[in-house]
C-alpha cells in the first residue's frame, strides 16, 4: 500500500490517495522458497553428516589396519625395512629400530646415506640400488657384535606395481645364527 496527500496547484492538500495490491500470493511464494531453502539446507545437513561419519569410519578403519600391520610387523622375529627409489626409508620395524639401536625419528624419512653412513657406499648400499632398479637380492651377511659372530639372511624385495614400475624395496633380515 502507498498513500499520499493530493495537492493542489498552491500546494494544499485538497485530499489523500493510496494505491493497494494484493501479496498474498507473493507472500506465500516467499514462503515456499524459504521453506523449500531451509528443506535443502537440512538435505544438505543431512548429507555432510552422512559423509563426515563415513570419513570418520574410513579413518578410524585405516588407524586399525595401520595398528594391526604395524604389529604383525613388530612381531616377526628379525627386521624389516622399506625404502622408496629416492633411497628414504619409510617403514621400520622394532626389530630393525632395535638391532641398529635407532628411535623412529633416527630413521623415517632419511635417506639411507644418512641412516646408515659409511656403511652405505659398501656393498650394502650396492644391493639396494639394484633392488631398486628391479633386481631381487637374496644374501648371507656376517655381523660380529660384542664379540659375537651373526649371520643373517637379507632380501632386498623390489615393490613393483602393477605396471611393472618399482616404487622402492622391502628389507627383510633374518637371524640365522643357530642354522
Amino acid at each position: 500500500t502507498v498513500k499520499g496527500p493530493l495537492l493542489d496547484a498552491q500546494g494544499r492538500q485538497t485530499g489523500l490517495f493510496g494505491i493497494s495490491r494484493d501479496v498474498t500470493e507473493l507472500r506465500r511464494a516467499n514462503q515456499e522458497l524459504l521453506d523449500a531453502e531451509a528443506r535443502h539446507s537440512a538435505e544438505l545437513q543431512q548429507r555432510v553428516d552422512e559423509r563426515t561419519q563415513a570419513l570418520r569410519d574410513a579413518n578410524h578403519a585405516l588407524a586399525e589396519a595401520e595398528r594391526f600391520i604395524r604389529a604383525v610387523a613388530d612381531s616377526v622375529p628379525g627386521r624389516i625395512a622399506y625404502w622408496d627409489v629416492s633411497l628414504r626409508c619409510r617403514f621400520v620395524n622394532r626389530g630393525y629400530l632395535d638391532w641398529f639401536g635407532y628411535r623412529p625419528e633416527d630413521v623415517l624419512g632419511r635417506t639411507a646415506e644418512e641412516v646408515r653412513q659409511g656403511d652405505f657406499n659398501s656393498i650394502y648400499g650396492q644391493r639396494l640400488r639394484r633392488a631398486l632398479a628391479g633386481e631381487a637380492q637374496d644374501f648371507e651377511r656376517e655381523t660380529l657384535r660384542d664379540g659375537r659372530r651373526y649371520v643373517h639372511r637379507i632380501h632386498h624385495i623390489p615393490d613393483r606395481r602393477p605396471d611393472g614400475s618399482v616404487q622402492g624395496a622391502f628389507v627383510i633380515a633374518f637371524d640365522v645364527s643357530a642354522l
